[in-house]
């Protein structure tokens, strides 16, 4: 089963924007639950999808910080051109 992931304040607090984002996209196997969704539920996905639809939490100011460190240790991947 392959999996959709909605991170961040948009895919982990709007419903509407979720549902507007897997509109038409039945034909990968995308379907939510609308009580799910409305209900901000760890996983939206309809029973019958053969994906499964993910809200998770991400906390961006530390991955900036993260990657932000890395590139003052030029750890940071290169960027491509």
């Amino acid at each position: 089963m392959g999996s959709l992931v909605l991170t961040a304040g948009i895919g982990e607090n709007a419903p509407s924007i979720r549902s507007r984002i897997c509109e038409g996209l039945e034909f990968l196997g995308i379907r939510l639950d609308p009580s799910l969704n409305a209900a901000n539920a760890a996983v939206i996905s309809a029973e019958n999808s053969t994906v499964r639809v993910r809200v998770m939490k991400t906390d961006e100011a530390i991955m900036i910080a993260r990657y932000t460190q890395d590139l003052i240790n030029g750890d940071a991947p290169p960027v491509a051109q």
